[in-house]
């Protein structure tokens, strides 16, 4: 039987054996669908009530890493996997639109999603050849740049590369104007998204490589293979570690669940965390370890009471909400972040305009300056025209005399 703790119960177990079948390794919700790959690489559309129920199999030739979803006009998912190439297919006729080439060398093994200027939509993709590659889902043709077209007169554009991590960058997170990204070299690195500049790096930010990154607590947890879960301000000139939790095995992900955090390693037991990074629970769902958590549906409850004085009675409403926005946590870090931009912004605003008003100072002044000097000019002009002329007249008097004791001379 289901077994109850804390708000959290078990509803499904779903074995799979026989006829060839492997456990899930990544899943991803579209509308009323999962979609789920498996350890053999099959990838399959699941029903999102009935999860053992498989409504269809697309095509897949490589074992899948990670999967996204990307909003628009034209809804796709696009596919991480162990080969190069990104396979992105319609969400809702499930067509392969295109397979993206040229973005990286290896594998895809994460995705990040975010909204770009003038409703584009911007995709971030990471990469065990070392890169971070953002797209561009925008308005176009797809004849110019070698971008790809879509249906809706809508394009997949190659944006930046960032280069700088010097193994497999394994976890991306978007926090508002801010790209960060975890790698096996230890380092967690952040991004400016507007022109992919290197803002910061974290270096030697775990002992092991960074698997995952996560807004949760106070800032942004991450986590890797040495064990251990850090906690990371977000505001600041630099980021610091303020708090951490030391595990006895590598960890393996990482999945923010309302006000609680629940994280797996090479054991059967999930741990559950609190914002506060204190075990609330420990769940043991599991005969073996746990390779993976997926947080497939947010779903809200809320309860409504509505009163009667002409049939006197009362009635109770619940009221559920499927969520896939960003979180109040995600939508804050990313507030923040922006603030802190805007204060940057107007630093440098009143540092131009003090700049501006000196230079306005400087130029007054060098302009009285220029003023006195070029009127001290004119007078040292006038008199030397002055004394030319006196001596031009001194010189033709000289002249005249000159030439009139000549011909005194000769008579």
């Amino acid at each position: 039987s289901a077994k109850k703790r804390e708000g959290i119960q078990c509803i499904k177990t779903i074995d799979f054996e026989g006829n060839g079948a492997q456990p899930v390794r990544c899943a991803l919700a579209v509308r009323n669908e999962v979609w789920t790959a498996d350890w053999s690489g099959r990838l399959l559309i699941r029903d999102r009530e009935q999860v053992d129920k498989v409504k269809v199999e697309l095509p897949s030739n490589a074992l899948v890493w990670c999967m996204t979803y990307v909003p628009g006009s034209t809804p796709m998912v696009w596919v991480g996997q162990e080969r190069a190439g990104i396979p992105v297919f319609h969400a809702s006729t499930r067509e392969l639109l295109c397979t993206l080439c040229g973005g990286h060398t290896g594998n895809v093994l994460a995705f990040c999603v975010a909204d770009g200027p003038s409703g584009r939509v911007d995709v971030w993709t990471a990469s065990n050849d070392f890169s971070i590659r953002c797209w561009h889902v925008e308005e176009g043709s797809g004849r110019s740049n070698g971008a790809v077209s879509l249906p809706n007169k809508m394009q997949i554009r190659r944006g930046n590369a960032l280069f700088w991590h010097s193994n497999g960058v394994r976890c991306l997170l978007r926090i508002g104007p801010t790209l960060w990204s975890g790698s096996d070299d230890k380092a967690i690195c952040l991004w400016r998204c507007t022109d992919g500049e290197r803002i910061e790096s974290v270096e030697e930010a775990h002992e092991a490589g960074v698997i995952c990154l996560v807004i949760a607590g106070r800032g942004v947890w991450s986590s890797g293979y040495d064990g251990r879960v850090k906690e990371w301000t977000i505001g600041g000139a630099a980021r610091e570690c303020t708090r951490e939790v030391r595990f006895d095995e590598p960890l393996r992900a990482l999945c923010p669940v309302g006000e609680h955090v629940w994280v797996c390693g090479q054991s059967r037991t999930i741990n559950v965390y609190s914002d506060d990074m204190e075990l609330v629970d420990t769940l043991e769902g599991h005969g073996s370890f746990v390779s993976s958590l997926i947080l497939v549906d947010r779903v809200e409850t809320r309860l409504l009471w509505s009163s009667s004085l002409a049939d006197r009675s009362l009635r109770v409403w619940r009221h559920l909400l499927r969520g896939g926005t960003a979180s109040v946590q995600e939508l804050a870090a990313a507030n923040k972040l922006y603030e802190e931009q805007q204060w940057s912004f107007d630093r440098k605003i009143q540092r131009a305009e003090e700049e501006a008003e000196t230079a306005k100072a400087e130029l007054a002044t060098a302009s009285v300056e220029f003023s006195a000097r070029l009127e001290d000019l004119f007078v040292r002009a006038a008199d030397a025209e002055r004394a030319r002329e006196i001596a031009e007249a001194g010189r033709t008097r000289a002249l005249e005399v000159e030439a009139a004791a000549r011909k005194a001379e000769e008579e």
